[in-house]
């Protein structure tokens, strides 16, 4: 960072400008300012915070970070891109040990071949598949699907759907 306020006695940092954590053995966390609680182990990244991890990158006004569990948590609005797929939500959670995401509000999975609509989706990183929950819309160029409940694999275009499925 720029500059770092240290408080020993509550076990706590403050940092301004240009922050850069970084989490072994592949996690990058930068944004403007930081708080940081040694004590929980919890950190504050507010203003152009980037989360990235592996392959995936995500951008971000203000995220909190469980640094002893790998868990990021944003209630203010993410976008996440994956590879081919980008994601975007108004709230959400990342483990970085898991590679699992928690999406919910707004939630909109894009790729060349599709895009999907839905409330709550989880997006598994490392397996590349969405499994949706909710009123759920998915795009194609050869048509558009419907249902409440269900899993996609972006990588294979197979699905499973169930509760009020419907195919136009």
């Amino acid at each position: 960072c720029d500059s770092a306020y240290q408080y020993v006695k509550k076990n706590s940092i403050d940092a301004f400008g240009h922050v850069k954590m970084v989490q072994p053995p592949a996690t990058t966390l930068t944004g403007n300012k930081l708080h940081y609680d040694g004590n929980t182990k919890r950190a504050k990244v507010v203003g152009n915070v980037v989360l990235v991890d592996k392959k995936m990158t995500l951008k971000t006004d203000l995220l909190n970070y469980e640094t002893d569990k790998g868990i990021g948590y944003y209630t203010t609005g993410a976008h996440i891109v994956d590879g081919e797929n980008t994601l975007t939500s108004t709230k959400g959670s990342y483990n970085t040990k898991s590679d699992f995401f928690t999406f919910k509000d707004s939630v909109k999975l894009v790729n060349k071949d599709y895009t999907i609509d839905c409330d709550t989706l989880n997006y598994a990183s490392n397996t590349k598949i969405a499994y949706f929950h909710g009123p759920t819309n998915i795009r194609s160029e050869s048509g558009n699907l419907f249902a409440f409940d269900g899993e996609y694999n972006t990588i294979t275009g197979e699905s499973t759907f169930s509760k009020d499925a419907a195919i136009d």
